[in-house]
């Protein structure tokens, strides 16, 4: 960021239309100008942490199709298909919402991490968002659509925030924006 001292009106305005946003009049007060750069720093943080997300999911290449969304609506984007290397990440970044495949399975489920993501105090208000890549018509049998409404009901039931379900490239950033506000 860039702090501009000047009492003049010309240079203040010649400097914002170059971009710049943050001035301070003279003469130069240091404490004023230690307020005003804490400040910048602090809205740019806030900024940054509502508009960071984590990815879960089964698919490397689905994961990447979803971070390239909410990359070009100006997120800043994790993604894993580890879930221990997930939880950790939240631990570390404490991002503004996460996104689950709720087909994560193996030793660690989806319904784990959840779990496990609402037990940290500092991480509560994250919102936890799930999906599917599948529809139901697109699994071939019966067993295999009763798993998936199981694991999105396991899901919710411990502790997610929404289902987002299926989507398309079109309509992802519709189903999420309203998280990263």
């Amino acid at each position: 960021p860039i702090v501009i001292i000047t009492d003049s009106r010309i240079f203040r305005e010649s400097f914002q239309t170059l971009g710049v946003e943050h001035f301070l009049p003279k003469p130069l007060d240091s404490e004023k100008l230690i307020h005003k750069v804490d400040y910048i720093f602090t809205c740019a943080e806030l900024e940054r942490k509502n508009k960071q997300a984590l990815l879960l999911g089964t698919n490397a290449a689905v994961n990447k199709d979803m971070a390239k969304i909410l990359q070009d609506q100006g997120c800043v984007v994790g993604s894993s298909t580890d879930p221990i290397e997930f939880i950790s990440n939240c631990l570390i970044l404490t991002p503004r919402a996460v996104l689950i495949d709720v087909l994560v399975k193996g030793d660690v489920s989806s319904r784990d991490v959840i779990r496990s993501l609402r037990c940290f105090t500092r991480l509560s208000g994250m919102d936890i968002l799930v999906f599917t890549q599948f529809a139901p018509e697109d699994i071939g049998s019966m067993q295999g659509i009763e798993e998936l409404r199981q694991a999105k009901n396991d899901c919710m039931e411990a502790g997610a925030s929404k289902y987002i379900g299926r989507f398309t490239p079109t309509t992802f950033w519709d189903m999420v924006k309203d998280k990263f506000a």
